[in-house]
């Protein structure tokens, strides 16, 4: 729920499955930077959405920032994260061309992936 990630893999689950998933449970605080209210953490989600991408800003790390974006299966679904993560100040500038260029990674991925078949 806090790392890049986790973040963009939860958001690519159905809504149902989501808050299935996330209800009644206490979301564990690592820095000051997690977010642990469900309700800003799905608005997040939609972001992530929106975006294509999720971004961690030092949430489960306070060193750590980086992105993550999905990688898609032959049958249009998610099926896993590609994390660029590091000891990095993740600036809006920084933050639009690594997303940009792991994007890039994720669909050529995803591409040879849809190739192998199920």
């Amino acid at each position: 729920h806090c790392m890049s990630s986790g973040k963009l893999l939860l958001a690519h689950l159905p809504k149902v499955e989501r808050a299935r998933l996330l209800k009644g449970r206490s979301l564990k605080r690592f820095t000051e930077k997690t977010i642990t209210d469900p309700d800003v953490l799905e608005a997040q989600f939609e972001d992530i959405l929106s975006k294509g991408y999720a971004t961690d800003r030092g949430a489960r790390r306070d060193f750590l920032q980086g992105v993550a974006v999905p990688v898609w299966g032959p049958n249009d679904d998610v099926i896993a994260a590609l994390v660029c993560l590091g000891q990095i100040e993740l600036t809006p500038e920084v933050e639009a061309s690594l997303s940009r260029e792991s994007v890039l990674a994720a669909e050529e991925l995803s591409r040879r992936l849809s190739m192998m078949g199920d």
